[in-house]
């Protein structure tokens, strides 16, 4: 098995978690496998589609900006990125469709090892916690994440649709701030059934953001009272 591995330029630790059904193999690892095999392609084609049903569901969690207080918005487009290619990482592949730098991509990879999101396993970036997405969640790192997020969208109206499918829409309403706490939870519900409705679907392609904001535009009356 160790000559096997290394044939195929990964650790026998990892071409062992494969085989005992721990990882899920990229395509092209997939492919490299078979080749080694003299698998047919309409049999890899097989495996494959196999191999996406067996996929994990994924989850989300808040992120305590005290345990995550360096890492940057953005470099969570990395973990999900990530995800698309079964954790195979090339660098150069990585860094064209995130639209940034080698010398980005390797800061952020630093940052999310450094802080114990990531682990270096050969060619392969795999997620501490590959079945989850994060939200952003504090009181000082808050308002960093939040402009950066704002940020991408900006990025995103201002590239067009080379970038994707997009939806940008807002809403300017007069409300009754007593009903503020019913109204987060509407939002929680919401942003919950759409990470189900996309996540946990068989052949992810691409990573999207999706950011709800509901924030005063005026200020309050003095005389007013929650």
């Amino acid at each position: 098995m160790r000559a096997f591995a290394k044939g195929l330029n990964v650790s026998q630790s990892t071409l062992s978690r494969f085989l005992r059904g721990e990882r899920t193999p990229s395509k092209n690892f997939l492919t490299k496998i078979c080749a080694r095999l003299e698998i047919p392609e309409h049999q890899i084609q097989e495996l494959d589609a196999v191999s996406a049903k067996r996929s994990p569901t994924q989850n989300y969690r808040y992120l305590d900006h005290k345990e995550y207080e360096e890492i940057q918005h953005g470099d969570f487009v990395l973990i999900e990125l990530l995800k698309l290619t079964r954790f195979y990482a090339d660098p150069d592949e990585l860094a064209d469709k995130m639209e940034i730098s080698r010398e980005e991509l390797f800061a952020i990879q630093n940052r999310l090892v450094k802080n114990g999101l990531l682990k270096i396993e050969g060619d392969f970036w795999v997620p501490a916690e590959p079945n989850t997405s994060f939200l952003s969640l504090g009181t000082t790192s808050i308002a960093n994440h939040q402009q950066q997020m704002m940020e991408l969208a900006i990025r995103s109206i201002q590239i067009g649709p080379t970038l994707g499918k997009r939806s940008h829409t807002g809403l300017v309403i007069a409300v009754s701030s007593s009903q503020w706490l019913k109204a987060v939870e509407k939002i929680d519900q919401f942003r919950k059934e759409m990470h189900e409705l996309l996540v946990n679907s068989d052949g992810l392609d691409q990573v999207y953001q999706l950011a709800i904001s509901l924030y005063p535009v005026t200020k309050k009356s003095k005389t007013q009272k929650l």
